[in-house]
């Protein structure tokens, strides 16, 4: 079973936890200015981030995308 499909049997109060959980890590990439300075943890939540924006219950830009094109 691959990570979205586990996302479709996830109940709301545990997706929006864990989206909440992502926003939160996703603040301190956007503070780090070096991709070596983010720790490894962060790094994974980023992966996570992708992968619900990919299922569509996430914010659709990564934190990348975000500096790149401007926060929307």
């Amino acid at each position: 079973m691959q990570r979205s499909d586990r996302l479709q049997y996830m109940g709301e109060e545990e997706r929006l936890l864990l989206v909440d959980l992502i926003r939160e890590n996703r603040a301190v990439l956007s503070r780090a200015t070096d991709a070596r300075s983010i720790p490894l943890k962060v790094r994974t939540w980023e992966k996570v981030a992708k992968s619900l924006a990919a299922s569509g219950l996430g914010p659709q830009r990564t934190v990348k995308q975000q500096r790149r094109y401007g926060r929307t």
